[in-house]
């Protein structure tokens, strides 16, 4: 007697693996941790710091990231603490891009990967400005979450904190002619009602209203 195909169906579904805790386009690339090895020649440490933050982000956001997997072997090159965090939350698959390297070029890769992340630097103005702005949002152990301990956000947070202008709160970033400005929050609602006012006493085109409005009213303090 042929069986229920509805019967069939269910137990293709149980079958499925859970892959919830990978972010949704990176699911085509899951294969089973239980395939995938640590690099015995890995050249990094992760103390505890590096540890708690990266399963916290794991924990909160799940996988975001690939991990990079020689072919040869499944050798994890880039990625191994992701690996074994995996494995201590029991995650049976994890998203990896697997490359045909050799051995001189996927060791070349991995220290390459690594590096390239120590050598880039940090914008101080925009990382107050996020940082505040996880603040004010009720983030939740910013410690954990982003890596940065108690004392490093008090101490940057306090640069905006400093009365009445603080450096980095007048800092600029000029690119595409766009502007960042770190606010106190009292300063934050006198500029946003000098802006509001500057719309409704300049002509103000719609495609840039707020950034014509702060023009006009430098325009008028200098001419002032």
């Amino acid at each position: 007697m042929p069986s229920n195909p509805q019967s069939r169906s269910t137990a293709r579904r149980r079958l499925r693996p859970d892959l919830s805790f990978i972010a949704e386009p990176l699911r085509r690339l899951a294969v089973p941790v239980s395939t995938l090895n640590l690099d015995p020649t890995n050249a990094r440490r992760h103390p505890d710091r590096n540890r708690e933050a990266t399963r916290a982000s794991l924990e909160r956001h799940g996988q975001v990231l690939p991990v990079v997997v020689q072919r040869q072997g499944m050798v994890v090159r880039v990625g191994n603490l992701r690996l074994e965090l995996a494995r201590e939350l029991g995650w049976s698959h994890l998203a990896a891009v697997v490359v045909d390297k050799d051995d001189v070029d996927a060791v070349a890769l991995a220290i390459v990967e690594n590096r390239s992340g120590e050598l880039a630097e940090w914008h101080d103005a925009q990382l107050v400005a996020q940082l505040f702005a996880l603040r004010e949002a009720g983030l939740k152990e910013m410690p954990a979450m982003t890596g940065f301990d108690a004392g490093e956000i008090d101490r940057l947070l306090g640069l905006v904190s400093e009365a009445p202008f603080p450096e980095l709160s007048a800092a600029t970033e000029r690119g595409t002619g766009q502007m960042t400005f770190i606010l106190l929050p009292d300063q934050e609602a006198v500029v946003k009602d000098a802006l509001q006012k500057a719309r409704e006493t300049s002509e103000v085109p719609e495609g840039n209203r707020n950034g014509c409005a702060l023009y006009a009213i430098c325009r008028d303090y200098l001419d002032g």
